[in-house]
C-alpha cells in the first residue's frame, strides 16, 4: 500500500512582529522543509483555549515574571484517502522568548519541559523531535512528531504548551512619518509598553477543504482584573521605587486593548468566543494590551505634569492635556489644537480597558 509522507505544520502565533509566511502542508525534513498542499488529510474541527494570566513571580522586569499564556488546542483530523497514510505534525512556536538570550538551549528534551509543550490522542503521547526552522527560514522552532492515519481513519490530536507572553515598548501612534502636531509635549504621550499574545488560523487554509467548525475562546476575565491594576514594576523597596517613579512618571498605567478580529462575544464564564461552521480562515487571531503613560492616581498626574511641563506649561496647555485624556474615556471635546494628535493614536475611538478617573481630569482643570 502506497504511503504519503507529508509534514503537516500548525502554528501558533506569539512572536513580537507577525509571521512572515503562509503555513500548513510541508515535505522534507530538518532544515529541507518546504511547504506544499494536500488533499489527503481534513482538519474535521478545530477547537482553541487560550488563557493568558500573571506569571510566577513578581512582574520586575525579569522573564521569571512576565505574564504567560497556555494553549489548549484540539484538532480532529481525517483521511480522505483509501491508502495509509504517514504524516508528520508539528507546531513552530515562533515567540521572542525560544531564542538566545532567553533560551539558548539545543536538548529537545529541556525544550519540551520549559514549554510544557505535550502532543497526544486519548492513550498517546507522541514523542516530539525539534528543528529549528524551515529552509527558507520563514518558520522557527518546529515540534515534529509522526502520525500514522488508517484509510479513513478519523483522530483527535490534542496539542498543549504555555510561555510567556511577548513584550515589548511601543508607541501609540499609528503613523510614525513627520506629523504636524499642534504642541511638541503631546508626543511624550505616545510611549507605552505593549504585551500580545495570539494564534495563527491561517493554517487551515492548508488543509483539505473548509473546516468543519472552529471554535476559539480566549479567558480574558482574570487577567484582565490583574493587568488593569498592576503597577509597572512590583517588588521595589521605597528608595528605588521613588528613583524608578523620576524616570517613569506614571507608575500606575491604564491599559487598552485591541483585538484581531474585534466582534467577540462574551460568555457567562468570562469567555471571549468565536464559533465559525464551514471555516475558512482569514484572520490571524491577535490580542494586544497597551500599558499607556496615561495615569491612575493623582500622584501620577502630577509627576506626569511635571515632566511634560519642563518647558513651562500654559493655561491653554493645561486645558490639551485634560481634554486628550478626555478624549481616551470616551467624551468628545471639540478640541481643534489636538485633533491632528488624536487621529494618529490607536486608542481613540477604542473602548478603554478602564477609563481614567474622572478626579484626575479634574485635579488637572484645577
Amino acid at each position: 500500500m502506497k504511503q504519503a509522507i507529508l509534514i503537516i505544520v500548525l502554528l501558533v502565533l506569539c512572536p513580537i512582529s507577525s509571521t512572515h509566511a503562509n503555513v500548513g502542508v510541508f515535505t522534507g525534513y530538518g532544515h529541507s522543509i518546504e511547504l506544499i498542499s494536500t488533499k489527503s488529510i481534513q482538519m474535521v474541527s478545530e477547537d482553541v483555549t487560550i488563557i493568558p494570566g500573571r506569571g510566577r513571580f513578581l512582574f520586575d522586569g525579569g522573564v521569571p515574571g512576565m505574564d504567560r499564556v497556555e494553549y489548549d488546542c484540539t484538532f480532529v483530523l481525517k483521511n480522505l484517502k483509501d491508502e495509509k497514510i504517514i504524516i508528520n505534525a508539528g507546531f513552530p512556536l515562533n515567540s521572542q522568548f525560544l531564542s538566545p538570550p532567553y533560551d539558548n538551549i539545543e536538548k529537545t528534551s529541556d525544550l519540551i519541559a520549559r514549554y510544557n509543550f505535550i502532543a497526544q490522542e486519548e492513550e498517546l503521547q507522541y514523542s516530539v523531535k525539534y528543528s529549528p526552522g524551515d529552509k527558507k527560514k520563514n518558520l522557527k522552532n518546529i515540534f515534529l512528531w509522526e502520525m500514522s492515519f488508517a484509510p479513513h481513519e478519523t483522530k483527535t490530536l490534542r496539542v498543549t504548551y504555555s510561555m510567556p507572553i511577548s513584550m515589548t515598548l511601543a508607541s501609540t501612534e499609528i503613523n510614525r512619518k513627520p506629523k504636524g502636531y499642534e504642541k511638541q509635549w503631546y508626543s511624550s504621550l505616545e510611549g507605552c509598553m505593549l504585551e500580545l499574545f495570539g494564534y495563527v488560523t491561517e493554517t487551515g487554509n492548508s488543509w483539505s477543504g473548509s473546516i468543519g467548525k472552529a471554535t476559539f475562546k480566549v479567558y480574558i476575565r482574570g487577567f484582565e482584573e490583574y493587568i488593569a491594576q498592576r503597577p509597572m514594576n512590583e517588588g521595589m523597596d521605597e528608595k528605588t521605587l521613588q528613583k524608578a517613579q523620576k524616570k517613569f512618571p506614571v507608575w500606575n498605567p491604564t491599559v487598552l486593548k485591541i483585538t484581531k478580529p474585534n466582534k467577540w462575544k462574551i460568555d457567562d464564564d468570562g469567555f471571549l468566543k468565536l464559533e465559525y461552521k464551514n471555516y475558512e480562515p482569514e484572520d490571524n487571531i491577535l490580542f494586544k494590551y497597551y500599558i499607556l503613560s496615561f495615569p491612575q492616581t493623582v500622584d501620577d498626574t502630577k509627576r506626569l505634569i511635571s515632566r511634560l511641563s519642563k518647558n513651562g506649561f500654559s493655561v491653554e496647555d493645561y486645558q490639551d492635556l485634560k481634554d486628550i485624556l478626555t478624549e481616551f474615556n470616551g467624551t468628545k471635546t471639540n478640541n481643534k489644537r489636538i485633533v491632528a494628535f488624536l487621529e494618529n493614536q490607536v486608542w481613540y475611538g477604542k473602548k478603554p480597558l478602564k477609563k481614567i478617573p474622572e478626579k484626575l481630569i479634574e485635579t488637572i482643570k484645577k
